[in-house]
C-alpha cells in the first residue's frame, strides 16, 4: 500500500513575525496544520488497514483454534470409540479362543467315541459272523433251522435264562 509523504512543516521561526512563537490557534498555523493532516491521512489510513487486517487475521486465527479444538474433541471421541471396539475384539476373541478349545475337546472325544464304536462293530461283526457259523453248523447237522439255543449263565440253569435265536429258513 500506501506510503507516508513527508511534508515540510515551516519552523516557528520562519512563520512568525516577531514573537518567535507558533500559537497553534492562530490562523497563520491553520494552514500548516491543515497540511500536516492531510499528510498524515495515508499513514492513518495505511495503519487503519493494517489494523483491520490484524484483526481479520486474528479472527481467522481463532476460528480456526475452534475448528482444531473440535477436531481434537472429535478425535478424542473417536480414540475412545476405538478403545472400546479394541476392547470387543480382544473379550471376542478370548471367547472364540475358547470355543475352539471347547471344540478341540470335543472333536477329540468324538475320536475317542469313533473308535470305541469301531471295536464294538468289530466285536459285533465277530460274534455275527460266530452266530451264522454256528447256525450254519446246526442246520448242516439236520437240526430245525427255527431252533431256541438256551445259554445257561455262569453258574447257573439253563431252564432259568434261555435266549432265542430264530434263524430263516
Amino acid at each position: 500500500g500506501k506510503t507516508l509523504k513527508h511534508t515540510a512543516i515551516p519552523l516557528p521561526s520562519q512563520q512568525d513575525t516577531g514573537t518567535g512563537r507558533l500559537n497553534a490557534n492562530s490562523t497563520a498555523a491553520a494552514p500548516y496544520l491543515v497540511k500536516a493532516t492531510l499528510s498524515l491521512q495515508p499513514a492513518c489510513d495505511s495503519w487503519n488497514g493494517l489494523l483491520w487486517q490484524h484483526t481479520w487475521i486474528q479472527e481467522q486465527l481463532t476460528q480456526i483454534q475452534e475448528q482444531l479444538t473440535r477436531m481434537q474433541e472429535q478425535l478424542t471421541q473417536i480414540q475412545e470409540q476405538l478403545t472400546r471396539i479394541q476392547e470387543q475384539l480382544t473379550r471376542i476373541q478370548e471367547q472364540l479362543t475358547r470355543m475352539q478349545e471347547q471344540l478341540t475337546q470335543i472333536q477329540e472325544q468324538l475320536t475317542r467315541m469313533q473308535e470305541q464304536l469301531t471295536r464294538i462293530q468289530e466285536q459285533l461283526t465277530r460274534i455275527q459272523e460266530h452266530l451264522i457259523s454256528s447256525g450254519r453248523n446246526a442246520v448242516n447237522s439236520g437240526l430245525n433251522p427255527h431252533f431256541s439255543l438256551a445259554i445257561p449263565p455262569p453258574g447257573g440253569s439253563s431252564s432259568v435264562f434261555q435266549d432265542s435265536l430264530h434263524f430263516p429258513g
